[in-house]
C-alpha cells in the first residue's frame, strides 16, 4: 500500500463437490454453496476466535457456461 503496509495475496480453489460431480449447478433458483471445513481446508487451522478477529477477505468467482447459448 502506499502506506508501507504489506498485504499477502493467497489465492487458493476450493472444493464445492467437484470431485463428487455436485457442481454441475442450474442456475435458475437461488443456491447455496458450502465448503467444508476439513483437514484439507486452507481454514482447519483457524479457531472460530480468529476467523472473528482476524483482518482478512475472501472473495468468490463463480464462473460458466450456459450450454444452450
Amino acid at each position: 500500500t502506499p502506506e508501507g503496509e504489506f498485504l499477502p495475496l493467497d489465492q487458493l480453489e476450493l472444493d464445492v463437490g467437484f470431485s463428487t460431480g455436485a457442481d454441475q449447478l442450474f442456475l435458475v433458483s437461488p443456491l447455496t454453496i458450502c465448503h467444508v471445513i476439513d483437514s484439507k481446508s486452507p481454514f482447519y487451522d483457524l479457531s472460530l476466535r480468529s476467523m472473528q478477529t482476524e483482518q482478512f477477505e475472501i472473495v468468490v468467482i463463480l464462473e460458466g457456461i450456459v450450454e444452450t447459448t
